[in-house]
């Protein structure tokens, strides 16, 4: 009961004491589910040791351990539940990782429930003429952490940590409750592995855009993924009939249920209250500027995400340039801003401070013309962005033409060699070579059908080649 526990290695032994015999009994778990993928790619002929019950105040200590330096563990103070009836008959949920009868304490009173773990809750029902009622359902993101309680009575007992609420629970025996903290774990790894996978859609964002994203991710990461899927409606049947915010019966006979064109789920009138908003998925992929009603949860995760650039149309849907033609004059614009933006970047006259405060924070669009945030596809829809991109492009390009450091980047056309200086960002009559990235006159251009700077490059090389031979 003091917490005592101790590591033993093949050359040492450690004696350790937590704060409590729940934290001995959480550090046991997890050092096993480590040394468990450790032994997986080892010799399949080590003998695995199990985790002896030891009597109070027993000083008999296991001894022992496979080869090298992993260790073995024992505890003190371990004792097993009372009989009770676990026994159940009922069909276990299609989605269910596990299922089983748990009691939950309720009260100061063990109240048996059945409880169903799939990837996306942990569902408990109660069991009536053979059916199950749903009792209370909590989402995977709102799991925090699953610790055994052996002050409750033995290693059959834990406690599941939820933002809800801390559910105290009973197994049949050690070993079951064993499986339920392991499988909780696994599911709760898979979705913050999901969650994280999620952050790589913002690419290199700034220190404060990580923070919020991160923020975000921990309270409704699993939010992340509808940004650029388009989600699919299940039906109230799938929900077990229950509120996807608040876990609240729905349905023709309860709350009449209302669907999030964000999430596809639904929700009660509390949860959704019919606020509407462009879907950015829909926008996408089928290039629908529609506004859909949505849930109070989407319409606060949009309105926290709506100025971080996490959506790379590139990767998503690069064909949407080609099938539409206002995004493809609209990649243009991102296109030419780019190239404005390296001239502004590399002035010291104060053009690009000025240039901020128009950008109102939106640098990347001085950065990468395939990424857009929330914002830029609601000003899209509003049919307002490309005129806030020209904007830009007209204060960018008017600093180039007056300011003398800018022109002095400014390119010489190779073909014709007037004296004319020319601009990469003057999409209408300059291109550039994709290779070696020289300016020249469209017309000009046309007219040859080589680059003449990288013919002389090609030459010099073959030329200096030629000399480190002899």
């Amino acid at each position: 009961s003091d917490g005592r526990f101790e590591l033993v290695f093949s050359n040492k032994r450690l004696c350790l004491r937590a704060s409590s015999q729940d934290e001995a009994q959480d550090w046991l778990d997890r050092l096993h589910e480590t040394l468990k993928k450790y032994r997986l790619q080892q010799d399949e002929g080590w003998e695995t040791l199990e985790c002896p019950e030891a009597a109070e105040d027993s000083e008999d200590l296991f001894e022992g351990g496979p080869p090298g330096d992993l260790p073995s563990f024992s505890m003190y103070n371990r004792t097993g539940p009372t009989e009770l009836d676990w026994s159940c008959a009922l069909k276990p949920e299609l989605d269910a990782v596990k299922e089983s009868v748990l009691y939950l304490e309720v009260e100061k009173a063990w109240v048996p429930l059945v409880f169903s773990l799939s990837l996306e809750a942990l569902k408990c029902f109660k069991a009536k003429n053979d059916k199950k009622i749903l009792n209370n359902s909590f989402g995977i993101e709102t799991i925090q952490d699953i610790l055994p309680d052996v002050s409750l009575g033995g290693p059959a007992f834990f406690k599941i940590i939820t933002s809800k609420a801390v559910l105290k629970l009973r197994a049949e025996n050690s070993e079951e409750a064993t499986d339920w903290r392991d499988l909780v774990r696994r599911v709760l790894m898979s979705y913050l592995e999901m969650a994280e996978e999620a952050l790589t859609l913002g690419g290199n964002l700034d220190g404060n855009s990580q923070a919020i994203l991160k923020n975000t991710v921990k309270e409704n990461g699993y939010l992340l993924q509808y940004l650029v899927a388009i989600p699919m409606e299940k039906g109230l049947d799938c929900q077990s009939f229950i509120c996807a915010g608040c876990s609240r019966q729905i349905g023709f006979i309860f709350v009449k249920p209302k669907l999030c064109s964000f999430t596809g789920l639904y929700y009660c009138d509390n949860c959704h209250q019919d606020e509407e908003s462009v879907i950015p998925s829909r926008l996408i992929h089928n290039w629908d500027l529609s506004r859909y009603p949505i849930c109070c949860q989407a319409l606060k995760f949009l309105a926290k995400i709506q100025n971080q650039p996490l959506i790379d149309l590139k990767l998503v849907n690069e064909t949407l340039y080609d099938h539409v033609e206002q995004m493809r004059q609209i990649y243009q614009n991102r296109e030419q801003l780019k190239l404005l933006g390296d001239y502004l970047v590399l002035c010291r006259s104060g053009a690009l401070k000025e240039i901020s405060k128009r950008l109102d924070h939106r640098h990347y669009l001085l950065e990468c013309p395939h990424k857009y945030s929330v914002a830029d596809l609601r000003q899209i829809a509003d049919g307002i962005f490309e005129t806030f991109l020209q904007s830009l492009i007209q204060f960018g390009s008017h600093h180039v033409y007056s300011c003398d450091l800018c022109t002095q980047r400014g390119f010489i056309c190779q073909i014709c060699n007037k004296n004319d200086i020319i601009f990469p960002f003057e999409f209408d009559t300059t291109s550039r070579c994709s290779e070696c990235k020289t300016v020249f006159h469209n017309s000009c251009q046309a007219n040859v059908s080589f680059c003449p700077r990288c013919v002389r490059r090609q030459k010099y090389h073959q030329q200096l080649q030629g000399f480190l031979w002899k």
